[in-house]
């Protein structure tokens, strides 16, 4: 009966000590109406202040790109015209470098930089620089259910950049009978680069962006490439997301075109030799690649597996023959309904 009482005492005194506890534990404020600490009137104040600075930065940004993309459709009419905006733009960011104001040409500046887009075929990858810019400023100014209109001028301006490329990896280089190597290699004295550079170059670097501040008003949209040559992002992440997405018909007639084009500037730019090993290398992937995208979005069906049987037995020393594998484990997976040992 002691014992009882002792246990019925211990339960008293532990209730009684958690109450008071919990009546000792501090009350958390209230949430603050004033998280800055402004009196009702300063808020409403500099609240006003802050959207009408929003607003006329809005508006402000799109005269600045409507500005640029009317300037930029009227350079691309022509190369000429395109080259005459890029000696404007590099005038303006020299200038800036050299805190020079207003801007003042070097004597002869304008005569070496138009011999230089001669002898090098300049202008016309200038113009498809140009051109992609003022696609990407097009993309963001529309929403997104309106950009896969502009996905057929993308790709119209990618094979126009393709057979730029190709043009002038055929050029001669500063030694005689050698080729430049494609896009964006060095080449000839002082450090001069191949005219490929606009066709590679991010068009948010190019000079145009810094000589008119474009690349701190242009929110390009998501996945779009920044760059007319960069194939991997025009097609993979553009053209073929969308054929896959809502077209899945026209999935094998890009990745054919994709493939062609690519084959095609290195096949312009490089020596036979090294244009097979990238055919052994680079171009059966691709062709791996095309082959699993067509049987995962169910338009290559069965011809399209027995393509990939085909080159993983023809391919055993493929640099990519470990990823191959984990593909056919994953189409194994799919048509058994067994779990992908790659995803274990």
């Amino acid at each position: 009966m002691s014992s009882f009482r002792s246990l019925f005492t211990f339960l008293c005194l532990t209730q009684f000590t958690v109450s008071q506890a919990q009546d000792a534990a501090p009350t958390p404020p209230p949430p603050s109406d004033n998280p800055l600490g402004l009196s009702p009137d300063d808020a409403s104040a500099l609240l006003g202040q802050l959207q009408k600075l929003d607003e006329d930065f809005s508006q402000s940004e799109e005269t600045l790109l409507a500005s640029a993309l009317t300037r930029i459709r009227a350079a691309t009419a022509s190369e000429s015209t395109s080259a005459e905006l890029y000696l404007t733009a590099l005038k303006i960011v020299n200038a800036d470098r050299s805190g020079t104001t207003p801007a003042v040409e070097p004597e002869g500046w304008r005569e070496e930089q138009i011999e230089w887009m001669k002898e090098s075929g300049a202008p016309k990858a200038i113009r498809i620089q140009l051109a992609w810019l003022g696609l990407l400023i097009e993309a963001a100014q529309k929403e997104e259910s309106e950009r896969p209109a502009l996905l057929k001028k993308a790709r119209i301006i990618t094979k126009e950049a393709a057979t730029v490329a190709q043009e002038l990896a055929l050029l001669p280089a500063a030694g005689a009978g050698e080729r430049r190597g494609g896009p964006g290699k060095e080449r000839g004295p002082g450090g001069k680069r191949d005219a490929g550079q606009f066709l590679t170059q991010s068009v948010m670097a190019s000079v145009f962006s810094e000589a008119y501040n474009l690349q701190n008003h242009i929110k390009p949209p998501q996945d779009w490439s920044l760059a007319p040559l960069n194939l991997d992002a025009v097609y993979d992440r553009m053209l073929i997301a969308d054929a896959r997405a809502n077209n899945p018909s026209e999935l094998a007639p890009l990745w054919d075109e994709r493939i062609q084009l690519e084959a095609a500037i290195h096949r312009a730019a490089m020596s036979e030799d090294a244009f097979k090993k990238w055919g052994e290398d680079t171009g059966r992937d691709l062709m791996w690649r095309k082959q699993l995208d067509l049987l995962r979005s169910k338009v290559g069906g069965r011809s399209a597996g027995l393509e990939l049987i085909r080159l993983f037995k023809e391919n055993p020393t493929h640099p990519n023959l470990a990823a191959w594998k984990k593909d056919i484990d994953g189409v194994i997976a799919s048509i058994t309904g067994q779990p992908d040992p790659s995803s274990l």
